[in-house]
């Protein structure tokens, strides 16, 4: 039975991967990563994250020493589950770190950061935490962390908040910027 959103998860791998966290058990899962490869890995699950659309395991990838923030509608696990492991304390906010790094920008071909004149709270209203990451600089700034499918796309989208900008990573960002300005300036000229 799938529960729902995008990309249905099928129940029986949110149970085994609870279980696993529950017993402090390591468990071999088959991957799909985001740009279709797939692969076998052995992680070591503390975590299990609903985004409102869709479902994540926070994990401790043991031959890679890093964590790993994986889509659970890509995930096939495999039993029996492996060796126990010493679970870890991971603080709420490294979860929604985690989590929002593996939605707002790892997914994505083309990765921008851009400081945003304007308070934290403010940006945030325009990109929720499924779309950028945001993190305040001070009162009156702030930077914002995202990925996109072209640098078009996210020229656009940013350019629509209202909101003064400076690119801090993504030189074709800035050549796209400069495209977009003369061919928006050539048709209010017409």
């Amino acid at each position: 039975m799938p529960l729902g959103g995008a990309g249905d998860v099928d129940l029986e791998t949110v149970t085994v991967i609870a279980r696993a966290i529950r017993e402090s058990r390591s468990l071999r899962i088959d991957y799909r990563r985001h740009d279709g490869t797939e692969v076998r890995r052995t992680i070591e699950p503390h975590r299990i994250v609903h985004t409102g659309t869709r479902w994540y395991v926070v994990a401790r990838d043991p031959d890679r020493d890093a964590w790993r923030t994986l889509r659970l509608d890509r995930m096939t696990p495999r039993l029996p589950l492996g060796k126990p492991f010493a679970p870890r304390e991971i603080p709420d906010e490294a979860v929604r770190e985690f989590t929002t790094h593996s939605i707002t920008a790892a997914p994505y071909r083309y990765r921008y950061r851009v400081r945003m004149h304007a308070p934290a709270a403010e940006v945030a209203a325009h990109f929720g935490p499924s779309i950028a990451a945001v993190t305040a600089l001070d009162d009156e700034t702030c930077e914002l962390t995202a990925g996109t499918g072209s640098p078009e796309e996210f020229a656009l989208y940013i350019g629509t908040t209202g909101i003064d900008f400076d690119v801090l990573y993504g030189d074709d960002l800035r050549v796209t910027l400069r495209d977009l300005s003369a061919r928006f300036a050539s048709a209010a000229e017409s």
